[in-house]
């Protein structure tokens, strides 16, 4: 427990390199694997290194923004506290992207992320009246035309924020408390669930995205918030 890196960790893309960094202070061995094609009919596998006795690390000469990765990770299971599966595809825990529950991780430049033109000043802690919600019970019969797919996710909500009736305006409050919209462990896109079993702390849930094999759900998320800023409400998540 006492173990820790300062060194930055997840596939962290330059302008013509992307480094691959992973947490496995246990592991034996670990590789990365990545691809650009779905099938993986173009995938590679490198071997890394670990840089200090914990932090397992390889560099490629290639910027792999939107490429597709996974992690394996090799070590014994002498004591009851580890369980290694040499086959098991590991998902980056910091990935900030996923293609699903199980994903895998989705490669992003972050440079490429936009920033909200100005900030939002939130109301003071103890001036919040706050409303805590659940993304798809909000539109399962919000009172607007949307597509079946709108309905369950980040562009649905975004679009309802937009009308003069949305159910915010009418109750008063300030702030909405979201349940987790990070990627949570559901089964199928069109599951109801909760949220309240984290996958990935830094994704946004992909089946609340309109083409998470595109990583849509980066801009889809922040656009939303932006329009919850827009129309005066603070937004708190919850994990």
């Amino acid at each position: 427990f006492e173990l820790e890196s300062d060194l930055q960790l997840g596939a962290n893309v330059g302008r013509e390199e992307t480094t691959f960094r992973i947490f496995a202070p246990q592991a034996q061995q670990v590789t990365v694997t990545f691809y650009r094609q779905p099938d993986k009919s173009d995938r590679q596998t490198l071997i890394m290194k670990c840089v200090d006795d914990r932090v397992w690390e390889t560099k490629i000469n290639s910027n792999l923004h939107r490429f597709y990765y996974y992690y394996h990770i090799i070590g014994n299971n002498e004591t009851p506290h580890t369980h290694f599966n040499s086959s098991f595809k590991v998902m980056d825990p910091y990935a900030i992207a996923t293609v699903g529950s199980t994903g895998p991780g989705i490669i992003w430049d972050k440079d490429l992320i936009k920033r909200p033109h100005s900030p939002f000043i939130p109301p003071h802690w103890h001036d919040l009246v706050i409303v805590e919600a659940h993304l798809r019970d909000l539109l399962k019969k919000a009172p607007l035309e949307l597509e079946t797919k709108e309905r369950l996710g980040f562009n649905g909500l975004r679009k309802w924020l937009q009308e003069d009736n949305n159910y915010f305006k009418k109750l008063g409050v300030n702030a909405v408390e979201l349940q987790p919209i990070l990627e949570f462990d559901n089964y199928h896109a069109t599951e109801y669930h909760w949220g309240y079993m984290p996958v990935n702390f830094f994704s946004p849930e992909s089946s609340y995205a309109s083409d998470p094999l595109m990583g849509s759900q980066i801009e889809e998320f922040q656009l939303l918030i932006e329009e919850f800023h827009r129309q005066g409400l603070a937004v708190i998540i919850d994990v």
